[in-house]
């Protein structure tokens, strides 16, 4: 009756050292994006995190921060949009330097000049395709600013959307360029939405957010030139 178990028992550990262990979750690839805007002295600093499996063509989220230190609802926003497969560019030097020890200082004294450096770079260094903001705090008015100067061409034409969150009153949201079809937008906008929603607003925010980002385009009244 004992040589039977021990076989058993034996055959068990065989199998157990034989097992693939546990697969580790494919690391996140944190890296400086170099952005250069017109008339700055020195380039600025931001941190770009693509998650596992993210390809060129994928969808980029811009995030501006509330303040130079990120509070927990900043690391909130990037995890979301990070689980959801989407790249990061922060648009905070000290979020850059904080992952790449040793970058230079380079505070710009406002974001908005920076954006269409930041939007050129994704696409053109990136290889991102659509591409949506989300300002934190007092940043959420400079990301609806952006998507609305985006749309009328006072930015280069690829931000299709913002939302501002983390403020005192309620989501907010605005239509960006319209991105080309094959982008599948309205699919893509329900889903940034309920993203948005699970931040911050809840249902009503989500049906706000449709509402804003779901709305016909209005024609573009300029084309943007470097």
């Amino acid at each position: 009756m004992s040589a039977p178990r021990r076989r058993s028992a034996l055959v068990f550990l065989v199998l157990l050292a034989l097992a693939p262990g546990p697969v580790a979750a494919d690391p996140l690839w944190r890296e400086p994006l170099w952005l250069y805007p017109p008339g700055a002295d020195a380039p600025f600093p931001a941190l770009l995190t693509l998650p596992p499996g993210w390809l060129l063509g994928d969808a980029a989220v811009l995030v501006l921060p509330e303040g130079p230190e990120p509070g927990p609802f900043h690391h909130r926003v990037v995890e979301a949009m990070l689980a959801a497969d989407a790249a990061v560019l922060e648009l905070n030097p000290e979020a850059a330097r904080g992952a790449m020890p040793g970058l230079p200082a380079v505070v710009p004294a406002v974001l908005r000049p920076v954006l269409a450096a930041a939007f050129l770079a994704l696409r053109r260094d990136a290889g991102a395709g659509l591409m949506v903001a989300i300002g934190l705090g007092p940043a959420g008015e400079v990301a609806l600013r952006a998507a609305e100067d985006s749309a009328e061409g006072v930015l280069p034409p690829l931000l299709s959307a913002a939302a501002a969150l983390g403020g005192f009153g309620p989501a907010r949201f605005q239509a960006g360029a319209a991105p080309p079809a094959a982008e599948q937008w309205p699919l893509r906008a329900r889903l940034f939405c309920t993203l948005l929603a699970g931040l911050e607003g809840g249902a009503e925010a989500r049906r706000r957010c449709e509402e804003v980002l779901l709305a016909p385009p209005a024609p573009l009244l300029a084309a943007w030139e470097p």
